[in-house]
């Protein structure tokens, strides 16, 4: 009996920590995919108030003018701020790329073509200095890049100025594919890991209801038997307070031997997990406290039931 509630307690701690570590894991993963907290497509056209509103860490605008092959940038802009982007060795990682290393790298503009609207994207991209810049005939227009302080704490206020820039711009509404933004590539995680997290959370308490009133139901089932023997006790002058530490102590020996070989079984289990969460051993302290205070209020009304049992007589 006691190796099944091992085991159960490790299924329902494991899967209680896995449910947390998902739920972290969303807000990472966004961090990883995406290089900005928000970009704005044609950004002369952009309410500014609510950009404003968010209190901006870095808010950059770069010009631009499109024919119907090419989309120019002006080169010195990104010379002077340059561009954020991901490159991928064994993990993703940041970078920025200058206006020199866009021109002079295919692979590297791929990063802001990304940024541009559908219709742009595919186009050939072309860096150009200033003066030729300028003299282009075109109407200029502008990409907005920013980050904010906080983006979980924000991700509301992106999220409207997000929907405002689709409306703005109607080929965004119509390219199902385009998740570049950081608050779309935030909400497929959140609905992707959500329905696990629930599922981590959902069975972590259903096997610790489980083990708990198997360990409960085992203990109580055999207090009738131990009856005579605390009554024998009882009646050769054996003080309450003594009878009542020993059944404290018989009882916490039954859980917390399954309890402790099942938290070693989750600690070496959760490195399975390497390959969906990044640190699956990251703020592991809090399922395991809640676990435990759950366990704890088992164990307490398990002291309670069997001493209510086995010194009724005294009573």
């Amino acid at each position: 009996m006691l190796s099944m509630v091992s085991i159960i307690f490790a299924l329902a701690l494991g899967a209680l920590t896995v449910g947390l570590g998902f739920h972290k894991e969303i807000p990472k993963m966004t961090e990883q995919t995406s290089t900005y907290d928000l970009f704005l497509n044609n950004a002369q056209d952009a309410d500014q108030k609510q950009v404003e509103e968010l209190n901006p860490t870095l808010d950059l605008s770069y010009q631009l003018k499109e024919d119907e092959d090419t989309v120019y940038f002006n080169q010195e802009q990104f010379d002077e701020e340059p561009l954020n982007a991901i490159y991928y060795d064994t993990t993703p990682k940041k970078t920025t790329y200058s206006g020199e290393e866009l021109a002079n790298d295919e692979a590297k503009m791929d990063s802001l073509r990304t940024l541009l609207l559908p219709e742009q994207q595919g186009k050939e991209i072309s860096m150009v200095a200033a003066d030729e810049f300028n003299e282009l005939n075109q109407a200029s227009s502008r990409l907005q890049v920013v980050q904010v302080k906080d983006f979980m704490a924000q991700k509301d206020a992106v999220g409207k100025i997000v929907a405002e820039n689709v409306k703005q711009n109607p080929s965004l509404a119509q390219d199902q594919f385009s998740m570049n933004q950081k608050y779309d590539i935030y909400t497929l995680y959140n609905e992707m890991f959500s329905g696990l997290e629930f599922m981590g959370f959902f069975l972590g308490i259903a096997f610790l209801t489980m083990l708990a009133s198997c360990l409960m139901f085992k203990i109580l089932s055999g207090a009738a038997s131990d009856v005579a023997r605390y009554n024998m006790l009882n009646k050769i002058g054996t003080r309450m307070s003594l009878l009542k530490k020993s059944i404290r102590r018989e009882i916490v020996v039954l859980f917390l031997a399954p309890g402790i070989l099942g938290a070693i079984h989750v600690l070496f289990g959760l490195k399975m997990f390497t390959s969906l969460i990044t640190e699956p051993y990251a703020g592991i302290w809090l399922p395991f406290l809640i676990f435990f205070i759950l366990y704890l209020l088992y164990y307490l009304l398990t002291v309670w039931l069997y001493t209510d049992i086995v010194l009724e007589k005294k009573e």
